[in-house]
């Protein structure tokens, strides 16, 4: 692999290689990656005075992939968050980052997530392999079941059902 340092366009004191390796400009000290919340490993750089948090695989793909469509997004093309490997790397728009993670099962809908139906006694009655699926069978709005399943509604319950996520 090339071990050629690159200055690192959005933060001059930065160096970085095509293998993911960054550094500190002035002392050649390799900074640390670490793991994001959202499971992307990420690099603190200062610039101005001022620390930012950023993905390795960003900084890579504007450092080193072409982007003449000015495309929004990166995907990872093996769906590994961790793999930041050029070659592994790719810009897309937010649709087809969306329809590659659901192909690759890397992000499921509301929708497509195993489901389970409770009385008003919290009695178990059934699970069903995804909302829509319960939707379906019970006549009951999706949207209405996907609510109650994550709570974030006033209605507790949907169809006089309370639903939980599997």
């Amino acid at each position: 692999m090339d071990k050629q340092w690159y200055e690192i366009k959005e933060f001059p004191n930065y160096e970085i290689t095509k293998d993911g390796n960054i550094r500190n400009k002035n002392t050649k000290k390799i900074r640390k990656i670490s793991r994001g919340k959202m499971g992307y490993p990420v690099i603190s750089l200062i610039k101005d005075g001022k620390m930012y948090l950023r993905t390795i695989h960003v900084i890579m793909a504007r450092q080193f992939i072409p982007n003449p469509d000015n495309l929004p997004q990166v995907n990872h093309k093996d769906g590994n968050k961790g793999n930041y490997a050029l070659s592994n790397l790719e810009w897309v728009t937010e649709r087809e980052n969306m329809i590659h993670a659901r192909m690759t099962g890397l992000h499921k809908s509301d929708g497509d997530k195993r489901i389970l139906q409770y009385d008003k006694n919290m009695t178990f009655i059934r699970e069903y392999k995804s909302a829509s699926e319960a939707s379906r069978i019970t006549k009951i709005s999706r949207s209405n079941i996907c609510s109650v399943a994550r709570g974030n509604t006033r209605q507790k319950s949907a169809g006089g059902y309370f639903w939980r996520y599997a």
